[in-house]
């Protein structure tokens, strides 16, 4: 049951981030939600269970080094525009040549092409998937051509084009090797880290192995070996080459194709665009749930546990307090007088009693 709940948590982040991801314009906002993407992947693939851990460390090995070259490189696309938003940028292809080709490798590896370490990383969770049902393994391909358009889609505005804001364009500049030369790093390995699924890569760094074997010969042992499934990655390029298709055509120049279709579609546009009202809901539930259950708890801890349970106790000890000072004034007479009261009061007690 604790896996089925994985599985299902992986799919629903996997296929909803993709869409958000394709209407997003803040370049750094994009490459969070294929960072969701990427995490949904992995828990689809924890979400089959043995047989999908070593294909989950695989996609995290691979993505450590092309979600860190997105990232990156988008930081040199605001450090060298004080832009973040793609709605403002363009044609920085020729301002910023290492941070537009390193960029290019990242997008298109996250985007799954071969033989990038992404197509490596995705497919290997397609080929566990094959054995877990035809609705996971429809649901991941659907995805695939939609994460390539999103992904070429930042790059396209981003980095083609027309300036948009032409004070941005002739303020941008080449990062400085600080920055270029970690993207130039990361970008080699983006393309040769999915690689390690061979034995002969993993024997030349000294795994005894291919990554996958590596893996579930210290965690599961004996249930997968890693073999290259031609008409799955065979049909898997064809998505992914569609959506980059797909992407070069409604997003290129003026990107015209998009916004006739956002126009045509608007509630899938704002749907995607409030990222499916989920943050609304979340506010919603805070708002109307959870702050008046604390609003209710506390009342009870000051009217109960507050006033009632500490200060009421003190304020019982103390009425007495004040009612024995009447008693223990320190006066002879006084005493004297509550002796002769107490005396007839038991007096009248008792012969009230024998009468």
């Amino acid at each position: 049951m604790a896996l089925y709940v994985v599985l299902v948590l992986g799919l629903i982040t996997t296929f909803l981030s993709v869409f958000m991801g394709l209407v997003m314009t803040d370049i750094k906002q994009v490459i969070a939600y294929s960072t969701l993407n990427s995490l949904g992947l992995m828990m689809v693939a924890l979400g089959f269970g043995e047989a999908g851990v070593a294909p989950a460390m695989l996609y995290l090995f691979c993505h450590a080094f092309f979600k860190a070259l997105l990232f990156l490189g988008s930081g040199s696309v605001i450090h060298a525009t004080e832009k973040q938003d793609v709605s403002e940028l363009g044609g920085l292809a020729k301002k910023m040549p290492i941070t537009n080709a390193t960029f290019a490798i990242g997008a298109l590896s996250m985007a799954g092409l071969v033989p990038l370490s992404g197509f490596f990383a995705k497919d290997e969770i397609m080929v566990v998937a094959q054995d877990y049902g035809i609705i996971p393994l429809i649901l991941l391909a659907v995805t695939l051509p939609i994460t390539a358009m999103y992904m070429l889609r930042v790059y396209l505005l981003t980095f083609m084009g027309e300036p948009k804001d032409h004070h941005a364009y002739e303020h941008a500049h080449e990062s400085p090797p600080i920055m270029a030369v970690p993207l130039l790093i990361l970008a080699a390995l983006a393309v040769v880290a999915g690689f390690i699924v061979f034995d002969a890569a993993g024997e030349a760094i000294g795994m005894g192995s291919g990554f996958l074997g590596a893996v579930e010969q210290a965690l599961v042992p004996d249930l997968h070996e890693f073999h290259f499934d031609w008409p799955l990655a065979i049909v898997s390029t064809l998505l992914v080459g569609g959506g980059l298709a797909g992407a070069l055509y409604a997003f290129s120049g003026a990107a015209e194709p998009a916004k006739k279709a956002a126009a045509a579609f608007p509630f899938f546009y704002a749907l995607f665009r409030n990222k499916f009202y989920l943050d609304d809901f979340y506010q919603w539930v805070i708002n109307n749930l959870v702050l008046g259950f604390a609003r209710v708890i506390a009342f009870f801890d000051r009217a109960v546990v507050n006033d009632t349970g500490i200060n009421g106790t003190g304020q019982v000890t103390y009425g007495f307090g004040w009612l024995l000072k009447f008693h223990q004034t320190g006066q002879l007479p006084n005493y004297a007088l509550g002796m002769v009261l107490g005396v007839a009061i038991i007096a009248i007690v008792g012969f009230s009693v024998k009468g």
